[in-house]
Formats: C-alpha cells, structure tokens, sequence
C-alpha cells in the first residue's frame, strides 16, 4: 500500500520538528552531562576504567564539555539539513536538486560528527588523565557497534540521495531520458 501525499506531509512536518528538539536537547544534555556526572562516570565515558579518574577540576568540565558538544554541534548541523529536508517534503518537492542536496549535507555531517567522536573520545580520556602521577595517566581509542552502525546509515542515506540525484535530474530534463549529471 502507498502511503498518501497527506501522510508523507504530515509525517514530514513532525519529523521537522524533531529535528528542531534534539538540535535543542543534544548540547544541552552533553553540558548537563559534563556538569554533573561523577568521575567514574566521566571515565567511563572516555574508555576508562572508573578508578583511573578520581576527581574532575573544573576546568577539566568546562574542556570536556566544550570537546563533547564539537560532535554534537557537527550533528545538529546535520539535523538542520534534514530538517530543510522534510521541508522540502512537506510541499511536496521530492526529487529535487535542493532537496536531495540536503539529504547529502545530513549524511555528510553525521559521518563528521562521528569521526569526530572518535578524536573526542580520545583527547576526553587524555583530559580526565592528565592530573594522574606519570605512568597512571591515559589514552583511549575505541570505536562502538553503535559509532560504526551510525557510519553505515549515514553511508545508506548518501548512496539514497546520489540515486534521488539521478531521479531528479531526470525529472527537471524533461526529455524522458537518464542523462549523465555528477
């Protein structure tokens, strides 16, 4: 069954909205986060065991905040462009140049913020350290089921987009032909 034009609109616009919340709520909870977490919370956050950070100086909150929320920043870029996406959506554009744009753009900046991650967690696990005496202090690389799986579905919407890129080529060449457009 084929959804209706009214449903992808609605939906769209819902999604919209979302967008807008957890571009709001992310930085938010990754300040709150950093201001209220307990050492061994924070350690394990960055890779540590929790007995490897025992105190948190302020300004190694103010730092791992400010690390934490560069991901997040990069994600709620993205979020913007999806959301310009359902926009597109919601009147109606579904093969267009501007829309399918936006589509890459998300897929783009969600697989930045997720490298990024991947630096943050590093450098969180070198900040929360860095107080230690010589030889208790920390590096931590690690990559999640969840970073990769992100990376994946970022990689699904980009390869969705570049084929709505064709579609929509065909739909503004008027000539009933694919033609070859990057």
């Amino acid at each position: 069954m084929q959804p209706s034009l009214n449903g992808i609109r609605r939906l769209s616009n819902v999604l919209s909205w979302g967008c807008i919340f957890f571009v709001a709520v992310f930085p938010l909870l990754g300040i709150a986060y950093w201001l209220t977490a307990a050492p061994p919370e924070l350690a394990a956050g960055a890779g540590l065991s929790p007995a490897s950070v025992l105190t948190v100086a302020p300004w190694q909150r103010a730092l791992g905040a400010a690390v934490t929320l560069i991901p997040l920043l990069m994600l709620s870029v993205g979020l913007f462009h999806a959301r310009a996406c359902f926009q597109e959506f919601a009147r109606g554009a579904f093969f267009t140049m501007k829309t399918v744009s936006r589509l890459r753009r998300f897929a783009g900046w969600v697989c930045a913020s997720v490298f990024f991650g991947f630096i943050a967690r590093a450098s969180l696990s070198v900040l929360l350290t860095i107080p230690n005496p010589p030889g208790q202090r920390s590096l931590s690389l690690g990559v999640s089921s969840d970073q990769l799986f992100t990376l994946f579905i970022a990689g699904m919407v980009w390869l969705i987009a570049a084929v709505m890129t064709r579609a929509a080529a065909f739909a503004d060449d008027g000539t009933g032909k694919l033609t070859a457009h990057p």
